[in-house]
């Protein structure tokens, strides 16, 4: 059920949302990280105009009547898939390694076809916040 979720959701296409990189950028920018690589790696990143929920995890679905239902679209924007796949595996593995690898196979990708989102979420993941 949780990769069909997800998978709905990537099968979807906007503009009418941020892209990703704008949106990392723009949070490194906030915090005044001017990393000339990382930006640059950023940068380089494919494009796409799939949509990504950008914090799809297992707390972010509800059962309402016996139906999930995604929240927490305050990081939506657009992308290549992988990325919000890369994004989900490394909030998951975070908490629970072999849960997190079991939903890389289900969703079939490997590890390796998303080390290069992993490398900028590891970076960006400590810029984030509420304020």
């Amino acid at each position: 059920m949780f990769v069909n979720l997800q998978l709905d959701i990537l099968a979807h296409y906007s503009k009418n949302v941020p892209p990703y990189k704008e949106s990392l950028i723009a949070m490194l920018k906030n915090k005044k990280i001017n990393n000339q690589t990382i930006l640059n790696t950023i940068k380089a990143l494919p494009e796409d105009d799939c949509l990504l929920h950008g914090d799809f995890h297992p707390n972010n679905i509800v059962m309402s009547d016996e139906t999930p239902v995604i929240i927490d679209f305050m990081n939506v924007c657009y992308g290549p898939a992988l990325y919000d796949i890369a994004r989900t595996y490394f909030l998951i593995k975070q908490f629970d390694r072999w849960l997190a690898d079991q939903y890389l196979k289900e969703i079939d990708v490997s590890e390796n076809g998303i080390a290069d989102y992993l490398h900028i979420i590891e970076f960006c993941r400590p810029c984030e916040s509420q304020d």
